[in-house]
C-alpha cells in the first residue's frame, strides 16, 4: 500500500509539473513587429477606383445565364457575338461607370474591421473585368484595334492599382488575376492587329512601367501578418469558436495550455519577413526557411513544446507564401513576355520578318533583353517554334514545353501568332 501511494504521489507530482510547464508563461527574447506595420491614409471616392467598381457592379444587368455565358466568352473557342452584344449593350451603363474607375490613379478597399469581413466585392471585380476584356475584343473584331488596346492596357493599370489597395494577399491575388485578363487580351489583339510597328512599340513601353507592384505585394505581406494576429487573438479569447461566454472562457482556458501568443506570432513575424526579401528577387536565388522541405514535427514533441497550434498553423501558412512569390514571378513573366510580343510584331512590321534571337531587339526596341523573374536570366525565345517562354517555377527548361504527361506544369509559354 505504501509503494502505491509513493507510486501515485510521484505520478501526481509529475502530472503537475508538467501541467506547470504547459500553463507556466515561456520566457522567450522580446521581439517586435513595428517593422511590419502599415499605415492607411483614406482615399476620396472621387479619385478611388474601388468606388466606381462598387458602382458599376450596381449598375450591372446580368442574369445567371448572362454570367455563365460571360464566364466562357474569353476561353479558348468561347467567343459567341451575338451572345457578346447582348452582355456589352444592356450594360452600356456599367461600362461607362467603369471607364471612370480606369481613369482613376489609385485604388483603396474598404478598411477590414475583422478577420471574419466577407469580401463579395472580390468576385465582383473579375465580372466586371470580364466585361472590359469581352468589350476590348469586341472592339477589335471590329477593327478598333488602338481602342482595343488602350482598354487592354487600362486593365492591367487597374490591377496594378488594386495590387496596392490596402488589402492583404487575398486581394493581391485577385488584382494579380485581373491584371494578367488585360495582358491576354492584350496579347490576343496582338496576334491580329493591323496598327503599324510604332503604335505597336507604344504599347510595349508603356508596359515596362507595369511589372509586379512590389509595394502593393509588401503592403499585402504585412497586412496578412496583421491578420494573423487578430486570428491569434481571437483564437486564444474562444471568440473565433464561440459567441457564447462561459464557452470563450473554457477555450481561452485550454488554448493557453496549446497556443502561446507571443512565441506563435515571432514564428509569423520571421516567415512574413522572409517573404519581403523575396519580393524583388528572381525565384532561383531563393534559399533557406521559404523554399525548405523541413518534416512535420511529431505531435508529442509539439506539445512538450507547450505550442502545439501556434506551430501547427505556422506549418500549414508557410506554404502560401512560396506560392504567393511564385504568383508574383508568373505575373513578371507574363509582363515581359506580353512586352516581347508587341516588340517582335513591331520588329516584324519594320523588317519583314522575325529575329533570329531577342539580341537584335536592343536597344532600339527594348532597353535591355525581357528577364525571366524564375530563372533571373533572359526569356528564351525560338524563331522555329514561334514562341517565347519561362523555365517556370521547377526552374528547368523543357523546351517550351508548358504540361507534361501527367498535367503538372513545366514551362510558361507565350505563342507567337503573327
Amino acid at each position: 500500500m505504501k509503494r502505491f501511494s509513493l507510486a501515485s504521489i510521484l505520478f501526481l507530482a509529475a502530472a503537475f509539473g508538467l501541467l506547470s510547464f504547459l500553463l507556466w508563461p515561456s520566457k522567450m527574447e522580446i521581439f517586435s513587429d513595428e517593422d511590419l506595420r502599415v499605415s492607411r491614409v483614406p482615399l476620396p471616392d472621387g479619385s478611388n477606383a474601388c468606388s466606381y467598381l462598387a458602382e458599376a457592379t450596381r449598375a450591372l444587368v446580368m442574369s445567371d445565364d448572362d454570367a455563365k455565358k460571360l464566364g466562357t466568352l474569353l476561353t479558348a473557342g468561347g467567343w459567341d457575338q451575338n451572345a457578346a452584344s447582348k452582355i456589352l449593350t444592356q450594360n452600356t451603363e456599367a461600362l461607362a461607370i467603369l471607364r471612370k474607375a480606369l481613369a482613376c490613379s489609385a485604388a483603396q478597399v474598404p478598411e477590414a474591421t475583422s478577420v471574419t469581413n466577407d469580401l463579395p466585392y472580390l468576385a465582383e471585380w473579375k465580372t466586371l473585368t470580364s466585361l472590359l476584356g469581352s468589350k476590348a475584343i469586341a472592339l477589335a473584331n471590329e477593327g478598333q484595334g488602338k481602342e482595343a488596346l488602350d482598354l487592354a492596357m487600362g486593365i492591367v493599370r487597374l490591377g496594378h492599382q488594386l495590387e496596392d489597395a490596402d488589402g492583404g494577399t487575398l486581394h493581391w491575388l485577385v488584382a494579380s488575376s485581373i491584371k494578367a485578363v488585360g495582358l491576354l487580351r492584350g496579347r490576343e489583339i496582338v496576334a491580329s492587329t493591323s496598327l503599324d510597328a510604332s503604335v505597336l512599340l507604344s504599347f510595349s513601353r508603356q508596359l515596362g512601367d507595369y511589372p509586379v507592384n512590389g509595394l502593393g505585394l509588401t503592403n499585402a505581406l504585412k497586412r496578412q501578418y496583421l491578420e494573423v494576429t487578430l486570428s491569434m487573438d481571437e483564437l486564444r479569447s474562444g471568440r473565433a469558436t464561440s459567441s457564447n461566454a462561459f464557452q470563450q472562457a473554457s477555450t481561452s482556458v485550454g488554448m493557453n495550455v496549446v497556443l502561446k501568443r507571443d512565441r506563435s506570432l515571432k514564428l509569423f513575424a520571421d516567415g512574413t519577413r522572409v517573404a519581403l526579401k523575396a519580393v524583388p528577387v528572381p525565384l532561383a536565388s531563393l534559399s533557406g526557411d521559404l523554399i525548405s522541405n523541413a518534416p512535420p514535427r511529431a505531435p508529442w514533441k509539439l506539445l512538450l513544446r507547450g505550442n502545439a497550434v501556434g506551430e501547427t498553423l505556422y506549418d500549414m501558412w508557410k506554404p502560401s507564401l512560396l506560392n504567393l512569390i511564385s504568383r508574383k514571378c508568373e505575373e513578371n513573366v507574363n509582363v515581359a513576355a506580353t512586352r516581347t510580343l508587341l516588340t517582335l510584331k513591331s520588329y516584324k512590321l519594320a523588317h519583314g520578318d522575325l529575329p533570329d534571337s531577342l539580341a537584335p531587339l536592343v536597344p532600339e526596341y527594348l532597353p535591355a533583353l525581357p528577364v525571366d523573374d524564375f530563372s533571373g536570366k533572359p526569356l528564351i525565345y525560338s524563331k522555329e517554334k514561334k514562341i517565347v517562354y519561362s523555365v517556370g517555377r521547377d526552374l528547368q527548361d523543357s523546351g517550351g514545353i508548358e504540361r507534361d504527361a501527367k498535367k503538372n506544369r513545366l514551362d510558361s509559354v507565350a505563342a507567337i501568332s503573327f
